[in-house]
């Protein structure tokens, strides 16, 4: 990289301005100059949009900033516009199509006044941009710096003093005028008595032809309650950015295993990984380790199995960035929720609860819900529905009224509420398939799919294993969590440590609340959800139940068969963009900037405390 020199631009770099004006009074005029040497395409792009010469672009709409809005601003950060289609950091488009590559990275964020381009990943600039109010070297090599803000940095100032923390702008920020300057202009606005700018504002009547490079609609921000942040594309984990207060660990559930997650980091992070996994090892006899990586997925996937297995792997991701790395659940993170088994991965990741004592509490809570049905002469099955439109409250009413219709032997009850639009069924075979079809005639369900389990979890006939688990947790010692941890039976954090094993014993038979647990997160202003473990079943329920209204980025961080792939800001549909670590290499390379991101993260919430 190299840093910014107003000396190494070439003389011809093109000069664009913006005349602004808050809450309708205008405030005056910011000049910029574009690096048309160092990122000619990049800086085309805004310069057109500066004139509106293109004309209408695939939105309908004009390619044009002018009558466009600032809508992010955080003081001390940044300032983002240029969504001249939708307002809202949702829309834009660029000259070139909907979508253009990266250029370069040859500019570094060097101060107040770098103008960049906003994005969701790489290769995904539009027309949305924004100026810098401090230097923010951690964009580096993730925005593409185009140009520099060279007069009007009180309008800046200006700007900057309506931003909040939150990045919703106190009072409205809207470009009324935006054009290119000639060689001979002065660099005052219009309004000025003195001012003899020749200016090309006015978009040219044809439109020029312009180089498809995708039809993805771009999402330069990802919004996040009343929060935002210009996304740098992560390398790891975005520590830098997540807020304490802001932020929840999320654990997966039975289901996400496969033969060698994890098997790279036991070798890779001996004093991290490895002792995790044998920790766990060690309090189940030995055997675990090598089932996990080199065992038979048929044998894997067993009840018994599956529980202690996913939950090391979960721990054994979390150790890693803990130890190696220096990632401080207490200290970035208020809530920790886990997804019926994943609880009490959550109660381990909080220090409530052991590794050791855990990986035995769930290989008996695998083993008795397996006996809990065994040998019964009952016919169980589970089912899971995809739910109508807005009908979630309806079919858990109509469920209430088909239990109790049921003859007597059979059963069928709510296992699991996922979302607003998938939940599950456990019961008798009978007693499931009749409720699928129930829910469906009323329309309340669109489909259903049978799971292949060894029980019907989550019902009432699990009331034997709720048995053993209770009499088991009589010899556990829990501590209070480090962090609030969300029980999948109330929706809400625990009220007292006493209250874990009773609600832990609870959640044997009870429903899993994930939706209204989720929820709960999301009504306090979590954005950032870092999804620990094998899998990405709970992300993509997150990003399809809150797509853009509240959470601002899920982190996937999860053990690939060749190693780890920690997914960063994983965004929506086809918007996703994954930057998968797959080799041990990876990881040791990534260290440096892992460490950077933290002590950024901490300084900026030191700020921000002070």
């Amino acid at each position: 990289m190299v840093s910014r020199t107003f000396s190494a631009m070439a003389s011809k770099a093109s000069r664009v301005f913006f005349d602004v004006a808050i809450n309708g009074k205008p405030t005056g005029r910011m000049v910029f100059q574009l690096y048309t040497d160092k990122t000619p395409k990049t800086a085309e792009n805004f310069r057109a949009l500066c004139t509106g010469e293109k004309g209408i672009g695939e939105s309908g709409k004009p390619l044009h900033f002018k009558n466009s809005i600032f809508h992010r601003i955080i003081p001390g950060f940044m300032a983002q516009g240029g969504d001249f289609t939708r307002g809202d950091g949702r829309g834009g488009e660029s000259i070139y199509g909907l979508k253009f590559p990266d250029e370069n990275f040859d500019v570094n964020h060097s101060g107040k006044g770098d103008l960049s381009m906003a994005n969701a990943g790489p290769h995904t600039n539009g027309s949305q941009f924004f100026i810098t109010m401090d230097k923010t070297s951690w964009l580096d090599g993730r925005h593409v710096v185009f140009g520099q803000l060279t007069e009007g940095s009180q309008v800046l100032d200006a700007i900057e003093n309506v931003g909040t923390k939150s990045g919703d702008p106190k009072e409205k920020v809207e470009i009324t005028e935006c054009g290119e300057l000639t060689e001979e202009a002065n660099l005052f606005p219009p309004s000025s008595p003195t001012s003899s700018t020749s200016t090309r504002s006015t978009a040219w009547a044809s439109a020029a032809s312009r180089t498809s490079v995708g039809n993805i609609a771009l999402l330069h921000v990802v919004r996040s309650g009343d929060r935002m942040v210009a996304h740098g594309r992560r390398t790891w984990m975005s520590t830098a950015g997540i807020e304490k207060g802001h932020c929840a660990l999320v654990f997966p559930g039975q289901g996400s295993q496969y033969v060698g997650m994890g098997k790279d980091l036991y070798s890779a992070f001996p004093k991290s990984a490895k002792l995790a996994f044998d920790e766990a090892d060690e309090a189940l006899n030995h055997g675990l380790g090598k089932l996990i990586f080199e065992g038979q997925q048929e044998k894997l996937k067993l009840t018994e199995n599956a529980q202690p297995a996913i939950l090391t792997t979960s721990i054994a991701i979390l150790r890693v960035l803990e130890d190696e790395f220096g990632f401080d659940v207490a200290k970035a993170c208020t809530y920790a929720l886990g997804h019926s088994l994943g609880e009490y991965t959550a109660l381990v990741a909080t220090k409530s609860l052991s590794l050791y004592d855990a990986v035995k509490l769930v290989r008996l809570r695998g083993e008795s819900m397996t006996r809990a049905v065994a040998d019964k002469g009952v016919s169980t099955s589970m089912s899971a529905l995809v739910v109508n439109g807005d009908h979630l409250a309806q079919l858990e009413d109509a469920m209430d009224e088909i239990k109790a219709s049921l003859p007597p032997g059979e059963l069928a009850e709510l296992a699991n509420i996922n979302s607003s639009f998938q939940v599950v069924i456990s019961g008798t075979s009978k007693g499931v398939d009749h409720a699928s079809r129930v829910l469906q005639s009323k329309k309340f369900a669109a489909r259903a799919v049978d799971l292949p389990v060894s029980a019907p979890f989550h019902c009432s006939l699990m009331k034997e294993a709720a048995d053993v688990m209770e009499e088991a947790f009589k010899s556990i010692q829990f501590r209070e969590p480090v962090v609030e941890v969300i029980s999948n039976v109330t929706a809400k954090p625990y009220d007292s440590v006493s209250e874990i094993p009773l609600l832990l014993v609870q959640q044997i038979t009870a429903t899993v609340e994930w939706q209204r647990s989720i929820k709960y997160c999301k009504d306090r202003d979590v954005g950032d959800f870092l999804c620990f473990g094998p899998g990405k079943v709970l992300a993509n329920l997150l990003k399809k139940e809150y797509p853009l209204d509240r959470i601002r980025y899920v982190v996937v961080m999860a053990a690939a068969v060749v190693g780890l792939t920690l997914s960063g800001f994983e965004f929506l549909d086809e918007l996703t963009r994954t930057r998968s670590i797959t080799t041990v290499d990876d990881i040791q390379a990534q260290a440096k900037e892992i460490k950077t991101l933290i002590l950024a993260s901490s300084a900026r919430q030191n700020n921000v405390a002070n």
